[in-house]
């Protein structure tokens, strides 16, 4: 009975999902171009620990498996001689004109099809937490739940891709042998839907903390006898990802502009009675798993604090080498900022996330820190990125 709902629920997804196709994939989401300026506002130390990460990953992956550069297929192995030819010439030159030269003359330059860039960022938070629940600690942090069920279209559907499916679907089996959608956010935060599974991995004291963990995907706890547990995403509950800020910007709270991760947290400080309205706007629900080094990214390796991005896996190449352009904030010691300064680096697609949709978003891996929290709680401004990748001829 179960088997057989399910496969009903894979049939209706596939249809709903075959109605709405996409506007952008693999093939169409980047463009060959001329290259732009190079210059790059970072250390080349920072610069070769990403690209070792992006190295490793691709050593890790068949020869032959196939990515998309503006509709031209390019082998992991072709790739990975990409990134190490980029990497020696790094090493051989540093970060100067001899190499930006080098660049230039023998590597394409494929920019993002879309017509603008918005480039925000993302932090690694500290939290307050303790190991059991009490008066002050009671919002849980969950591990992934063993009843949420997660279905791989592909096994059921061909060219899932092509038929704009997505790659998975989640959900669950009720008691009847219904397969439903798993629980949303304001089932599980504020109806308790997973009390009692003993899936807690620790408690925090602070509700809005723990959302914005979520939206960070990962976070380091801090425990009342001193000690630290890394905690980092595990899974997703399937439902669709919503703004917060966009949601308070249509109700008049803020302008676009105004409407920053320190702005929402001060405005439900402030109006405590709207936390449950808010946080529940948002129906995705993250689970957690603790790790020993991170904060990691898609690629299961760590991230490199300005030069780790997110992007959207579904349609660019993983660990591929991207030269960003964008504003960043200019912060005073005190934590203020006083003006955005134009910047330009080379990054690496090293993560995703669920509101990284389409080629015009882009998520910058801030580190940790104040500073961190502050850059990344602000970064919101245009931008441009393209992908490199040596000319084929030359390797």
């Amino acid at each position: 009975m179960t088997v057989g709902i399910i496969a009903v629920a894979v049939i209706l997804w596939a249809v709903f999902f075959m109605q709405h196709k996409p506007e952008w994939t693999e093939e169409n989401s980047l463009v060959k171009s001329r290259p732009p300026g190079l210059t790059d506002d970072l250390d080349s130390k920072s610069l070769i620990t990403a690209l070792s990460q992006s190295l490793t990953y691709l050593k890790q992956l068949p020869e032959d498996k196939i990515f998309h550069f503006d509709g031209n297929k390019i082998s992991a192995k072709k790739l990975y001689l990409s990134l190490k030819d980029f990497k020696e010439k790094l090493e051989t030159f540093g970060l100067t004109e001899k190499f930006f030269k080098y660049v230039k003359e023998n590597f394409v330059f494929y920019r993002s099809a879309a017509r603008e860039v918005l480039i925000t960022g993302y932090y690694e938070p500290l939290l307050k937490a303790s190991k059991a629940p009490d008066k002050r600690y009671k919002y849980p942090i969950y591990k992934t739940p063993p009843d949420l069920i997660k279905i791989r279209l592909s096994d059921f559907f061909k060219n899932t891709r092509q038929n704009n499916l997505p790659d998975e679907i989640r959900g669950r089996v009720t008691s009847t042998g219904e397969f439903v959608p798993y629980y949303t956010r304001e089932e599980i935060d504020f109806k308790h839907a997973l009390k009692g599974m003993g899936l807690e991995l620790a408690w925090v004291d602070n509700l809005v903390d723990l959302f914005f963990l979520h939206i960070q995907g990962s976070g380091v706890l801090v425990f009342q006898d001193g000690t630290r547990l890394r905690v980092n995403y595990a899974e997703q509950n399937g439902h669709p990802y919503r703004s917060i800020g966009k949601f308070l910007v249509e109700k008049g709270i803020f302008t676009s502009e105004g409407a920053s991760m320190q702005a929402i947290k001060n405005y439900l400080r402030e109006h405590p009675k709207e936390v449950r309205t808010v946080l529940s706007h948002n129906p995705s629900y993250i689970f957690f798993r603790t790790v020993t080094e991170g904060p990691l990214g898609h690629l299961e390796l760590p991230l490199t604090p300005y030069r780790s991005v997110a992007l959207d896996r579904r349609i660019f190449p993983p660990a591929a080498p991207v030269f960003l352009i964008s504003e960043k904030p200019e912060i005073t010691p005190d934590g203020t900022i006083v003006g955005w300064k134009k910047f330009s680096r080379f990054v690496f697609n090293q993560d995703t996330g669920g509101a990284i949709r389409g080629p015009g978003r882009l998520d910058l891996f801030c580190g940790a820190g104040e500073e961190a929290e502050i850059t990344a709680g602000h970064l919101r401004q245009s931008g441009a990125l393209y992908f490199i990748l040596k000319k084929q001829k030359t390797m």
